[in-house]
């Protein structure tokens, strides 16, 4: 009878090991693919806004002059990988100003802006949109929220749309 019970016992146990090696096991790679897959249709929002402010931020000489660009025009259309065009002209106008054929920083604080250390949330609105919402606090912008609208077009993200509360 225990020999029984233990051939029994051994057939199962073989059934069982045997049938977990005829499906396909779930690895770390599997698990990193799918989510890279996934990640094709997430913004990368940090990127993103990280190339954003560092283009607006620029080089200038001692008197504010840009080093890089002589236009705004020409400094907007450097944005074109990182952003739709209106949202950067809506930053280099407020920021900067053009002057006998030169391109000048106003000297002030930094705009308010993602950061990427303070929680944020992202939204999904379509499957090729999203809404990142971050609340702030800085000392010279006080409390704000911010909310940074993304697109994916031409097959690549971009900024499409920033507003403020």
């Amino acid at each position: 009878m225990k020999k029984i019970l233990l051939s029994l016992f051994l057939i199962v146990v073989s059934i069982l090991l045997g049938s977990s090696y005829d499906t396909e096991p779930v690895t770390a790679n599997k698990i990193i693919k799918i989510d890279k897959e996934k990640e094709d249709f997430i913004p990368p929002v940090e990127q993103l806004a990280h190339q954003f402010m560092n283009q607006l931020i620029q080089s200038t000489d001692e008197h504010y002059r840009v080093k890089d660009f002589q236009s705004k025009e020409q400094f907007i259309t450097s944005f074109i990988d990182i952003a739709k065009l209106e949202v950067a002209s809506m930053y280099v106008d407020y920021y900067y100003y053009e002057e006998g054929g030169n391109l000048f920083v106003v000297p002030t604080d930094a705009p308010p802006w993602f950061e990427k250390d303070n929680p944020y949330s992202l939204m999904e609105v379509s499957k090729y949109s999203y809404r990142l919402t971050q609340e702030n606090e800085s000392e010279f912008h006080g409390t704000y929220i911010i909310h940074i609208d993304y697109k994916y077009e031409d097959g690549k993200w971009h900024i499409e749309n920033v507003e403020y509360n």
